[in-house]
This record gives structure tokens, C-alpha cells and sequence, in this order.
């Protein structure tokens, strides 16, 4: 009979506080069964806790604990004690969630699960692991219970990956009050008048619209004049993040703009000062990665923690390092329950479970349950029976409408990848201010994505790798210039996913039935959500964001087309 466990990410700090990104994973030894974010079952975004999902995980499986054999719990922000024992705040949340269940497992060493959730979704026997983000685990004990920014702890660690061992060659800013990557990035994005590191991909959008050489004559906010990465502050963490931003910039002479506030038209400067962090971020982060390839004679570079979302620099790590850069499909703390899930067992048995590297790890839902769904609300929408839904979905495409996709299981992590999706023509420039303006109400900066199929792609972008996961940019050719002008960003690279017939065949189907129909096999693809809300997880949830979605002109559940009658 196969192990079963329950894998958690549940982040909480000193004083209990839980924050962000909570997450399960039902797994057995070599397969993730089913994985889901707390946000996607609670509705309530970037949920921390774990309740709901755990709930819904056992129930859809039609599970109790007791047919699980071990829990293994991830958080951070706490000691590692290398003792495998919860302690604190977070062994209170365990012990509340599992009642009396005495194999729970401590994952120590955040940036740990991060590397182990890469390598054990690719089959590379070999590699350099970067693991970048905020914060991961305190280093010796906790320093300051108050401000978690005062304490020594994880923020950038290097791994060698081999012969399944997982060595730790380095870490950067391991100090109270350094500010490795993921804070500097994340003061950033705070300094522009954005709601801190979680919306870093903001950051990255506007920074297309700067220019980092306004600020050149300045050296390295990140690296020390001998190019190492170490301590940035003079001062205490600054929980505004402008105090030590205007204070560098005060001590090479400049005197910057104050921070913008929130809802505040974004200035000249905001731009340049997007795009000089991002070129910050990938030089540091290419150089460091460079010596270390170097040293170690690697060909592949897997990439994790939050900083891994950024699309814009993992296209350049490529580009810079000329190896093979993997990125798993959620290398942030959205998907680290799969790294605590991949962490017991190289624990148990020393060998990293070789999970199959797909998005689609959602709970399944029955014919019975859409149909329940459907039967709710059926005096409000007209509903159809189609037998073939992607080719229907074509030609509604086609036409100009923009419809909502909800197909079998739902994406593990933060990208929609055609499961839970809101699509429409890439070829009208039109539809992203229809989207902006009456679904999505996202900043006129921020781009859509393409999604093209895989064999066309190089027709395209120039391509130099298969983008399954939306987790790197390309620049885009001539011809994606007249064909696709809604999923061009200002810089000319578009942040594409390619897909196969054997990575999602239904969504395959669908974008080469558009392309026989258009002679564009590319779709727009955006997440299938409101803005302020997480994206939809059951068909319930889908019919909802339709029936406030003023701009959507049709919703496909599995084999049923809605369209809202007149009357409502």
C-alpha cells in the first residue's frame, strides 16, 4: 500500500501572526496526487492559512488522516534548530490542525524546500539551484521577535544538486538587516507606491518603460565595490522602505523624488526607477550565478523562491549564462508545499522523488458536481451542451468575444495556463482596454500574455527554450508584431507560454483551431479572476466572476457553454 502524506506551507511569525501564500500537497512517493493554494477554497487572496485546503484535499480524495501516514510542515521565519520538531506559534497552528497526529515532520531550512521543489519536478541530475526571496528561515536564534527583518536569515542560497545530494555552496546576505534580493526588490516595488514584495510583477512591467542609465553614474545598490553581495543598511529596517532608499541615493549626492502614494499618477522617475532595480537584480544575479556555473562546471541552472517570478530576468540568466535554465511551474511560496512534500522523502530514504513537472495538480471535479452548479443557476444563463468545447470556444474567439475557460483541474501556483483562464483574440489591439477597463481593471502597463503553440513558436519569438509556465520572456519577431499587437509589451518581449498536445491537449486544440481559423495560432491568456479576488477554483466559483464580469461574453464549464440572458 502506497505512503500517503500531506505536505503544508503555512507561514507563521514569532507573535502568530500568519501571512501569506499558505498551501497543501497530497502526495505518495513519486507523485503529487493533488495540490491546491488556501486563497483558491477560502476566497480569500493570498491566504496564509491551511484549513480550508487541507479540508478540501482530504475530502475530494475521499480521505481521513488517519490514511495519512506523516505531515510535513514548511513555514518561515523560524529557527532552524535542525531537530525536524515544530516549537512556538507554529507548532500551536500544527497541533490545531492535526490534533493528536504524532508524525509531523519540520522542514528546517526554508530555501531547502525551494530547491528540492525544482529538482523534483525535472529529470537533471546535476545542477546549480539559486534560491532567492524575502525571507526564509532564521539562521541561529531568533534576535528580534518583533521585526522579522532584524534577524539573521535566509535570503539567497546557492545549491549544488547531485547524485541526489543537495549542498549548500553559499548564501548571501545572512545578516540582521541585509537586504538580499528579494527585500531590495521588494522596497522597490513599496517606493513605487505598490503593495509591498507581493506585487513585485508590477515592478517588473513599468520598469519597460525606464531607462536604468539615468542612474549609472551611481555604484551597485546591491554589491559592495569588490562585487561581493553583503549588508545594504547603516540603519534598522525601515518598515516604509524609504528611509534607506533616499538615504543611499542622499549619500551619492541626489536628492529623490518622495515615494509615490498609492493611486498617485506615476511619474518619469517611477520608470526609470522600476528599471534601474530590475537591472540591478539581473546583473548581481548573473554574475553570482556565472562564477558559481564556472566553478562547479554545471549545464543546468534551476531557479526558485520568490524571485524566480521575475520572467524578465530568468530570460536573461539564459540569455548571459548560455545553459539550460529550469523554472518550475510555482517556484514561490505558492507551490513550496511541494518542496516540503519532496523534503520528507529525500529525509526518508535519501533519494528526491521524481514528480512529474505539470501546473494541472487541482482537485477533480465530477460531472455531478458541474452539473449541481449548473442546475443553481440556469434561470440566469442560457445553457448549452457542446460536444466539442474547444472548437466551439475557436470560433467565439474568432469573432471578437472574450470568454472565460474552465477546464479540468486547476493550476497549482499563481499562473492561469489553461485551465483557469479568461481568453480572447491577441490580433485586436482593442481587447486589452476591454479587459483593463471592464474585467481585469489592471494598470495600463502591466502586459497580457500569448499563448502560442509550441511547434509555432519560433515563428514568433525568438525562442530559445519551450516557456511551459509563463516563467520567461521572449522577444517578439516581425510577425508577432502584426499578428498578436494585444500581447506586446512596450519593450517588444512578450512573457508567452507555449503548450503542447501532451502538456494540456484540450487548450492545444483550442489555440490550433483559432489558427485555422485566424491564421494566428496564438490566444491571449490572462487569469480567470476579478481584480482583488483569487482566481476561480470550482465551477461555482467561475460562474460567479461571469456573472460580474461585464466584459466576458461566455463561459465554458467542461462541456457546457453559458451566455447571461438579456433580462439580467
Amino acid at each position: 500500500m502506497q505512503e500517503l502524506i500531506l505536505a503544508v506551507n503555512l507561514p507563521v511569525l514569532a507573535d502568530g501572526t500568519v501571512t501569506y501564500d499558505g498551501n497543501v500537497v497530497l502526495a505518495s512517493r513519486d507523485k503529487v496526487i493533488t495540490a491546491i493554494a488556501e486563497e483558491r477554497v477560502s476566497r480569500k487572496k493570498y491566504d496564509g492559512r491551511v484549513t480550508c485546503a487541507v479540508r478540501e484535499i482530504l475530502q475530494r480524495n475521499k480521505l481521513t488522516l488517519s490514511d495519512i501516514s506523516a505531515i510535513s510542515v514548511v513555514s518561515f521565519g523560524q529557527p532552524m534548530n535542525g531537530a525536524h520538531e515544530l516549537d512556538g506559534k507554529l507548532k500551536q497552528e500544527i497541533d490545531a490542525l492535526f490534533p493528536g497526529f504524532d508524525n509531523i515532520h519540520a522542514v528546517t531550512s526554508h530555501h531547502s524546500a525551494h530547491a528540492l521543489s525544482a529538482v523534483s519536478q525535472t529529470d537533471v541530475k546535476r545542477a546549480l539551484i539559486v534560491v532567492a526571496d524575502h525571507t526564509g528561515n532564521l539562521i541561529g536564534e531568533r534576535a528580534d521577535a518583533a521585526v522579522l527583518e532584524n534577524n539573521a536569515a535566509e535570503q539567497v542560497s546557492y545549491y549544488l544538486y547531485e547524485n541526489n545530494d543537495l549542498t549548500l555552496l553559499a548564501q548571501d546576505n545572512t545578516q540582521p538587516c541585509d537586504q538580499g534580493y528579494g527585500r531590495f526588490y521588494g522596497d522597490i516595488t513599496c517606493y513605487l507606491g505598490f503593495d509591498s514584495y507581493r506585487e513585485s510583477g508590477k515592478t517588473m512591467g513599468l520598469a519597460s518603460f525606464g531607462n536604468p542609465a539615468v542612474f549609472s553614474d551611481y555604484p551597485s545598490f546591491i554589491e559592495t565595490p569588490a562585487g561581493e553581495i553583503s549588508a545594504l543598511k547603516d540603519e534598522r529596517y525601515a518598515d516604509d522602505c524609504t528611509k534607506d532608499l533616499k538615504g543611499w541615493f542622499k549619500k551619492q549626492g541626489v536628492d529623490i523624488p518622495e515615494r509615490r502614494g498609492k493611486g498617485e499618477v506615476i511619474r518619469p522617475f517611477d520608470m526609470h526607477l522600476a528599471a534601474w532595480a530590475q537591472d540591478q537584480l539581473q546583473k548581481s544575479i548573473i554574475r553570482r550565478a556565472k562564477a558559481l556555473i564556472e566553478q562547479y562546471h554545471v549545464d543546468t541552472l534551476c531557479v526558485a523562491g520568490g524571485v524566480a517570478m521575475n520572467s524578465v530576468m530568468n530570460r536573461k540568466l539564459e540569455e548571459a549564462l548560455g545553459i539550460e535554465v529550469y523554472v518550475p511551474p510555482s517556484p514561490g511560496d505558492a507551490g513550496l508545499a511541494l518542496g516540503a512534500a519532496a523534503e520528507y522523502f529525500w529525509k526518508k530514504d535519501h533519494r528526491v522523488p521524481q514528480f512529474e513537472s505539470s501546473p494541472y495538480l487541482g482537485p477533480v471535479y465530477s460531472a455531478e458536481d458541474i452539473a449541481g452548479s449548473l442546475r443553481a443557476c440556469e434561470d440566469e444563463f442560457s445553457i448549452q451542451h457542446v460536444s466539442e468545447p474547444e472548437y466551439q470556444a475557436a470560433r467565439l474567439i474568432a469573432a471578437g468575444n472574450i470568454i472565460g475557460w474552465f477546464q479540468d483541474r486547476s493550476e497549482y501556483g499563481p499562473r492561469a495556463l489553461g485551465n483557469r483562464s479568461i481568453l480572447a483574440s491577441p490580433s485586436n489591439s482593442w481587447t486589452k482596454e476591454i479587459l483593463n477597463s471592464q474585467i481585469k481593471l489592471r494598470e495600463w502597463f502591466r502586459p497580457y500574455a500569448p499563448v502560442v503553440l509550441e511547434e509555432a513558436a519560433d515563428a514568433y519569438f525568438d525562442m530559445l527554450s519551450p516557456v511551459p509556465y509563463m516563467m520567461k520572456v521572449a522577444p517578439v519577431k516581425t510577425k508577432a508584431k502584426v499578428d498578436m499587437p494585444a500581447c506586446i509589451h512596450v519593450d517588444g518581449t512578450a512573457r508567452l507560454q507555449t503548450v503542447s498536445a501532451d502538456s494540456n491537449k484540450k487548450f492545444y486544440q483550442l489555440i490550433k483551431a483559432l489558427g485555422n481559423l485566424t491564421g494566428v495560432p496564438v490566444v491571449l491568456n490572462t487569469s480567470f479572476n476579478l481584480a482583488g479576488m483569487p482566481i476561480v477554483e470550482s465551477p461555482d466559483d467561475a460562474i460567479d466572476c461571469f456573472r460580474h464580469a461585464v466584459g466576458m461574453d461566455a463561459l465554458f464549464i467542461g462541456n457546457y457553454l453559458l451566455k447571461k440572458k438579456q433580462n439580467h
